[in-house]
């Protein structure tokens, strides 16, 4: 395919789609994908669009946006089920974290009506809970204040880390961005991940939701070893080795 074909059908999925990925316009054209870059620079200058890491978007298409939206509709229906397995392990007068997570914000459906106080540094969980009619919420909603990453519309940093380590929490419930038996858990964004790091260390009990895409991935950041949790829930069967490796994690298996 010549060049101005190409770049003719890039436009035409842009405009059907309000994004493109260099990997799959790779695979797709076939050509590689330094040529694809090549292709989005020259029409970035010639029409209205933007790059982005990994691609391009419209720009009538905020990043945030595009960035948030693919990671909450990735695997909805599993993270959905990973979300009721973590709710019903949560009791009367719990004081729960709720990370980031897009697999944790879909606990909110499960949990607004509960006997229980939440705290989170998560503007979608905070905005979920708005949706609700949380009088009947018996606990408080404590948002965590700090930095702010446009991407996972959150707060982190040392303001965070200070006001989570003034609280008792007695369940937390983090996801993650890898996951991997032998090498740990572990995230792309450092700062994030240091907060969510606190999370599980405040709580009493810890939990990590993972889903299917997760799994035999490392990510930039170790967080630590799967034995850092007290209990991972994922719609994964646990792994034979996984009790030889952590033998005081618990695994629920959802299907």
């Amino acid at each position: 395919m010549k060049a101005t074909s190409r770049r003719e059908e890039i436009k035409k999925l842009l405009t059907i789609n309000g994004s493109v990925e260099v990997s799959n316009l790779a695979e797709s054209l076939n050509v590689s994908m330094e040529t694809i870059r090549r292709d989005l620079d020259i029409l970035c200058k010639e029409y209205d669009i933007k790059k982005i890491h990994g691609g391009a978007i419209k720009n009538n298409t905020s990043s945030t946006d595009y960035f948030f939206n693919k990671r909450i509709n990735q695997n909805l229906i599993e993270k959905k089920k990973l979300a009721k397995a973590a709710s019903e392990v949560i009791e009367d007068g719990d004081i729960i974290a709720l990370d980031t997570g897009t697999t944790v914000l879909q606990m909110i459906d499960y949990i607004y009506d509960k006997n229980i106080s939440i705290v989170t540094n998560s503007f979608p969980i905070i905005n979920a809970l708005s949706k609700y009619d949380i009088s009947h919420l018996k606990g408080k909603i404590i948002f965590l204040g700090g930095e702010f990453n446009e991407n996972s519309l959150s707060s982190y940093g040392e303001l965070s880390i200070n006001m989570i380590n003034n609280l008792n929490i007695t369940k937390s419930f983090a996801s993650c961005d890898a996951f991997n038996i032998e090498s740990g858990i572990s995230y792309h964004n450092i700062r994030e991940a240091s907060l969510t790091k606190e999370f599980i260390k405040r709580g009493k009990t810890s939990f990590l939701l993972v889903d299917s895409d997760k799994f035999v991935q490392d990510s930039f950041y170790k967080l630590g070893d799967t034995s850092i949790v007290n209990t991972i829930i994922s719609s994964v069967p646990c792994p034979e080795e996984f009790h030889s490796i952590s033998p005081k994690t618990n695994w629920i298996f959802t299907n």
